[in-house]
């Protein structure tokens, strides 16, 4: 599952982070925020591992400014701590672009969240021409294809060839792969016939609160298909006041 932030507005309504993030990091909130975050999905998540879904695994997004931040790998070590969360279940991401837009920092970055446990994750891979000389050194343990790809996904199509060749890359330096925006059978399809690890999108579920996730986890419990049985991360958006 994949925690997302909105903030939830009584007069403007949903507000996604592109329209208010920006004020954040002007107001030098982001590592704030990041923290209230990272402890409030973690705590949340918590529950579902209590409630028998321990096998879930939880994916948070970090902004570059806060990837790098000398702090952030602090804080983060001590909300683990505090909530006692396996942090072998939590998955870090941080997009492509950022991470080569000062490879040395980032791979400073990445080596202090790895001491932690955590699992670390490339997100929108495919996007930002990667120099394959760092992504060797890097300890990432997931690549995300970029949904542009799965979006235009088509069988001996020039995405398809991408797609496959991001998939060949992470096999052969041994790390797994999420394809994200997936919202249609057939690129389920392709995707599981070429040996795509992990799927996100709408075919699976689109947004959900976390009582939507406990009923959509127990409904996938007890009807079992091709999406319930297949490796499979669902978006999962907490409450946000």
């Amino acid at each position: 599952c994949e925690a997302l932030l909105r903030w939830v507005r009584p007069q403007a309504g949903e507000l996604l982070p592109g329209v208010f993030l920006p004020a954040v990091e002007a107001a030098q909130l982001d590592l704030e925020v990041s923290e209230w975050v990272l402890r409030t999905a973690v705590t949340e998540f918590s529950w579902l591992h209590r409630e028998g879904y321990n096998r879930l695994e939880l994916a948070v997004n970090l902004s570059p400014r806060v990837f790098q931040h000398p702090a952030f790998a602090t804080v983060a070590a001590a909300i683990l701590g505090e909530s006692g969360f396996d942090p072998a279940m939590l998955h870090l991401e941080i997009t492509e672009t950022a991470a080569m837009h000062d490879a040395d920092a980032a791979l400073a970055a990445f080596r202090d969240l790895k001491r932690l446990g955590v699992r670390i994750a490339l997100d929108d891979f495919g996007t930002g021409y990667s120099s394959l000389s760092y992504l060797r050194f890097f300890p990432v343990d997931v690549l995300k294809i970029d949904q542009s790809f799965i979006r235009r996904l088509r069988h001996g199509g020039g995405d398809s060839a991408v797609v496959e060749s991001i998939i060949s890359l992470a096999r052969s330096l041994r790390l797994g792969v999420t394809a994200e925006g997936v919202e249609r059978d057939e690129q389920a399809r392709w995707l599981a016939d070429h040996g795509c690890d992990f799927m996100q999108g709408h075919l699976i579920s689109p947004a959900l609160t976390l009582a939507e996730c406990r009923t959509f986890l127990q409904r996938s419990r007890r009807t079992p298909s091709w999406r319930a049985r297949a490796p499979a991360m669902t978006s999962a958006d907490g409450p946000v006041h």
